[in-house]
């Protein structure tokens, strides 16, 4: 799973910015709940949307699929923004 993958890499280092990146990108999800359709499309996909995540000096991005018949978001991926991905990737 991606968050566990960033906290032990910022555990590594610092255990309470690890706690503060988990609770950051956590809360930053509960936007989905009020306006699921508020973050852009990912380029060359209709269906899969983009959070901005600020955390740090850069932060992370969460990519999401909304289906309006059922009000429902899916977190596809989270990545630190200075990862690679391309519009193939973003969905698992």
């Amino acid at each position: 799973m991606d968050l566990a993958r960033f906290y032990e890499f910022l555990a590594q280092h610092d255990v309470a910015i690890a706690d503060r990146a988990i609770d950051t990108i956590l809360l930053s999800l509960d936007i989905l709940q009020t306006m699921p359709q508020g973050c852009p499309l990912v380029a060359g996909r209709k269906d899969i949307r983009k959070l901005v995540i600020n955390f740090g000096a850069s932060g992370y991005l969460a990519f999401y699929g909304y289906d309006p018949l059922t009000d429902t978001s899916t977190i596809a991926s989270i990545l630190h923004q200075r990862e690679r991905y391309s519009a193939q990737t973003v969905a698992k």
